[in-house]
């Protein structure tokens, strides 16, 4: 199915006071005079449904015009059933590379390339957007024909897609701009899996942790960086600003290759998320924390630096999400791999004349 293109800067900025008074109120219409309101909410649901998904990931697809570039916001079906479940990438890297070793497979690199995927969790929704946009056709699309019958029903069918979709994000900066492109009241549903640069991280590492001046955040030009402003901070304030949120699942993890036990002080980098409300069930999925090297040795006394500001234990008290841990891939391993395969497909070319 063709990806449907939604633009933010159209569609938020409209004044819905204004065209509700301009709208035709359809007298002559069977479908708003003797349909009730909630048979038409149930309507616009199944016509939803028909894009594949109620779960829809929201992405900025570069669009190049005569002129200039100009930044569109494009939506595809989300086909994770549940960003909660087991993360099986690592598990399956491993059984392949055996089967390669065996002469039996050859997938070694495609779970390497999936491990090391921005989409992280929702890998499978990456490579199958990957294959849409390789193989583009032309289809019928709810959202449009829905949206465009006329003033009356694109007001109503709006509100309905905003308070029955979930919208999922795997960037910090599209889930920001989205989000606070509409008013506070809008969104229901969100997920969020996000592989963060490490540097942001680091923003929230006592001062006399943090070796030389704060770390630059690739994407954010805005020089007066700090632990109060930052693209994370940004992100957690539009989160708090949802008023009507009613779940949220978020996953977040960060590209880099060491432990993360030894990388993130997580009461200090996630106290943002105390602000959030939700009415239903909000989820904040990080990685294990293991106190134990490869070999069992125990990595940092108990009791110091990060340790203190896990989340567990006091660091939890009041905490608006429920907290999940689960296995990370070990970075290190796949990248070592990865290295090793590159040269060895180096060494196998053949010499220049």
């Amino acid at each position: 199915m063709m990806e449907s293109r939604l633009n933010t800067s159209a569609a938020s900025g409209l004044d819905h006071e204004h065209m509700a008074l301009q709208a035709d109120q359809q007298a002559k219409s069977a479908f708003f005079e003797r349909l009730p309101a909630e048979i038409r909410r149930m309507i616009y649901v199944e016509f939803w449904k028909l894009s594949g998904s109620l779960k829809r990931h929201i992405v900025v697809q570069p669009q190049i015009t005569s002129t200039y570039m100009e930044n569109h916001i494009s939506s595809s079906s989300c086909v994770l059933e549940d960003q909660n479940g087991p993360d099986s990438r690592y598990e399956a890297y491993k059984a392949s590379a055996l089967l390669e070793a065996a002469g039996t497979g050859d997938w070694r690199r495609d779970w390497i390339r999936r491990i090391d995927s921005n989409w992280s969790l929702h890998w499978k929704c990456e490579e199958r957007r990957a294959r849409q946009l390789r193989r583009p056709q032309a289809s019928w699309s709810p959202f449009l024909n829905v949206l465009s019958t006329c003033r009356l029903m694109f007001l109503e069918a709006q509100h309905s897609l905003f308070t029955t979709l979930t919208f999922v994000f795997t960037d910090i900066p599209t889930a920001t701009s989205f989000i606070t492109s509409y008013l506070p009241s809008t969104f229901r549903h969100l997920e969020i899996s996000i592989r963060s640069h490490p540097g942001l991280t680091e923003l929230y590492y006592p001062a006399h942790l943090r070796p030389g001046p704060l770390p630059s955040i690739p994407g954010f030009s805005d020089s007066g960086v700090s632990p109060s402003h930052n693209p994370w901070s940004q992100f957690c304030a539009a989160l708090a600003a949802c008023t009507h949120l009613q779940t949220l699942n978020l996953a977040f993890d960060i590209r880099d290759l060491r432990a993360w036990r030894d990388r993130v002080y997580e009461r200090s980098f996630f106290s943002d998320l105390w602000r959030v409300r939700t009415s239903g069930l909000f989820v904040l999925r990080l990685p294990e924390v293991r106190r134990e090297n490869e070999d069992g040795k125990v990595g940092r006394p108990a009791g110091e630096g990060m340790e203190l500001d896990y989340l567990e234990g006091r660091n939890l008290v009041d905490a608006p999400f429920v907290l999940l841990r689960a296995p990370r891939p070990d970075y290190m391993s796949v990248h070592l791999d990865n290295l090793r395969l590159s040269q060895r497909r180096m060494l196998a070319l053949p010499a220049p004349p």
